[in-house]
């Protein structure tokens, strides 16, 4: 069977799972997060050559780029936004913007990416970029027990 994909490349990172990837939006960059406790953003023009690599006290378990701003969720619930692809000089510090309760498993932003959505356990937590922060905004409601069996019964008919 012929496939239409080709293959760019292999990530030789010392790790035995990768959790999360993610392409930055001009698809030069490559983050991945892996069981090592290793984020780490690869340039995909360099032949996938590991250019940036940030080592936390726990696996990450989600990236998600937004311009030159790669956010990462861990297992320990905690958020960060870090600045890989800034030359040092312009490289700012990593900045924690938020402690969730449960691991961060997904994040989504909006179309203008000014909104962020951030899976950790049952709860979606939505943040606002404002002021050139990002600052937790709300909880989104999870559906009642009531919903949940409504739902339910609607599907098994």
């Amino acid at each position: 069977m012929k496939s239409s994909y080709t293959q760019l490349g292999v990530l030789d990172a010392p790790t035995d799972f990768v959790h999360a990837l993610s392409f930055s939006l001009d698809g030069r960059y490559l983050a991945s997060a892996t069981n090592d406790e290793v984020v780490r953003v690869y340039d995909i023009q360099r032949g996938f050559a590991t250019i940036w690599e940030h080592k936390g006290p726990c696996p990450a378990t989600a990236v998600m780029w937004r311009n030159h701003t790669l956010f990462v969720g861990s297992m320990d619930g905690v958020l960060i936004c870090v600045y890989p692809t800034y030359s040092w000089i312009r490289r700012r510090k990593t900045e924690v913007i938020y402690k969730a309760d449960e691991p961060i498993s997904a994040m989504e932003f909006n179309t203008r990416g000014d909104y962020l959505l951030v899976c950790s356990g049952a709860d979606v937590l939505l943040f606002q970029k404002a002021s050139k922060k990002w600052k937790y905004q709300d909880l989104i409601p999870r559906p009642s027990a009531f919903a949940n069996a409504m739902m339910a019964t609607s599907i098994q008919s």
